[in-house]
Parts: structure tokens; sequence; C-alpha cells
């Protein structure tokens, strides 16, 4: 029985880290020189970014302002990014890995105790 406990944990903790995505953020550029993104980005978001030289960074926003994304050690000019997206909870798969995770910790629990009542018969039953 204990090691059903362990498969529900290991599952449990794959299942969180595949609720999160990388979603693309839009950006644009008025005739006025202003960026335009197409959803907000916050001090606290991860982002991964693709520079104009093809250069991929992956970091936590520290500040945004109206021409510029902040790192605790970077500061990327929204000119120079070529891609932005940003990391955020998917409830389609947060949903369908719930779902799947009822299912693989009822059938473990479920196989446990065929398991414990063959054992029980083998020993006699």
């Amino acid at each position: 029985m204990r090691w059903t406990r362990i498969v529900a944990m290991l599952v449990v903790v794959s299942m969180l880290s595949a609720c999160v995505s990388y979603q693309p953020i839009g950006i644009q550029t008025s005739s006025g020189g202003d960026v335009q993104l197409s959803a907000p980005i916050v001090p606290g978001d991860r982002v991964r970014i693709v520079r104009k030289s093809g250069e991929v960074s992956t970091f936590r926003v520290v500040v945004v302002e109206e021409e510029r994304i902040s790192s605790d050690t970077m500061t990327y000019e929204f000119d120079d990014i070529e891609s932005i997206e940003v990391q955020r909870a998917s409830d389609e798969r947060t949903t369908l890995i719930l779902v799947i995770g009822i299912i693989v910790i009822a059938s473990a629990f479920a196989l446990a105790n065929e398991v414990e009542e063959g054992i029980e018969c083998i020993f006699g039953c």
C-alpha cells in the first residue's frame, strides 16, 4: 500500500509542472513609435524572448516600461525583440491533467487492493 502513495505523489508532482505553458504575445509598433503588446506583461511574469539576433532568453520580469522590459540583470528594448512569450496557466491542460491524474490514482489504488487480496489468497485464502 505504501508504493501507491509514492506513485500518487509522483503523478501529482508531474502534473503540476504541465499546467503552465508559454503563450505568444504580439508586439506592434505604431507609426509614432509607441509599442503595443497584445496582452499585458507585469513584473513577476516569466517570459521567453527571441531577439532579432536569434538569441533566446528566459527570465522573470522585474520592470516593464513603454519601450523596454527588464530582468534582474538585463534590459531588452522591444524594438530588438522578434517574439515574446509569457508563461501562463493553461485551463485546458490543467483540466485534462486533473482528469488523467484522478484516473491514474484511482487505478493505482484499485490495483493495490487487487494485489493485496491476491497475496492474502496465496497465503491462506
